[in-house]
């Protein structure tokens, strides 16, 4: 939902952009875009990936749920990078090739939906649905490549990529998967999104930032510190109370 907003306010913006001539403005807003899209979308599917099974015990009450939350989990950044690239052509006046794409995305989906949902059943509506997303992006994505001219830095891709491999496996070395309650679900997702936010502020985006990494991680941690310090002291009273309830 946050990106779907983003997309329709961006509109004004990028049409305003194209109407004066601005290329350079219109390069430097799809690019910014399209990478806090994909950073956004690959920290949704760190979550959904890793606690796909506790996500199906504990609020479905189903291991298989969690099997396809997990399978289903690494459709997140094709879908969210497709709803803001086809914001983001509206917004440059391509409306009508937006229109065509969708039609030939729904054409051949529910052609797929005929011939494979018969026999292959929820495999089949799963690949379904993969193909319709990498369709629907290729096409949009290279259509706004075209009119907007953005580059994106291979290590814009691989940055949030190296941040949740890391923030992953951080995660599961210090707070390894115990009792499937709802607290331990909530404390996963913490720390997950918060390794995943710090692993991507210490890895400089561009070569003259890697000077500036040891005092940006040393301000991070002592941040932190405060941070976890302040909300240990807060809590502290609360898990006290419900320890001498017992």
């Amino acid at each position: 939902a946050l990106f779907y907003a983003l997309a329709d306010t961006l509109m004004p913006e990028l049409t305003a952009a194209q109407v004066s001539g601005r290329v350079g403005r219109i390069r430097s807003i799809v690019g910014d875009i399209l990478i806090k899209c994909f950073s956004f979308s690959l920290a949704v599917t760190c979550v959904l990936y890793t606690l796909s099974g506790e996500l199906g015990t504990v609020i479905y009450k189903s291991a298989d749920v969690g099997h396809y939350i997990r399978v289903l989990s690494m459709l997140m950044p094709f879908m969210y990078m497709d709803s803001v690239t086809d914001g983001m052509l509206r917004g440059l006046g391509e409306h009508l090739y937006a229109m065509k794409v969708n039609i030939a995305d729904a054409v051949l989906s529910l052609a797929f939906v005929v011939l494979l949902l018969p026999e292959y059943a929820v495999n089949g509506y799963i690949f379904i649905l993969y193909f319709s997303e990498l369709f629907n992006l290729f096409l949009s994505i290279k259509r706004l490549r075209r009119v907007s001219l953005f580059q994106v830095s291979l290590s814009s891709i691989v940055r949030p990529v190296i941040a949740a491999l890391i923030s992953v496996t951080l995660t599961r070395i210090i707070v390894p998967p115990s009792d499937e309650t709802v607290f331990n679900l909530i404390l996963h997702i913490v720390l997950i999104l918060t390794s995943y936010s710090f692993v991507m502020l210490l890895i400089p985006k561009r070569k003259n930032d890697r000077r500036k990494a040891p005092v940006r991680a040393c301000r991070l941690c002592r941040h932190a510190s405060k941070q976890i310090l302040r909300f240990v002291l807060r809590i502290a009273p609360v898990i006290g109370y419900f320890t001498s309830l017992k």
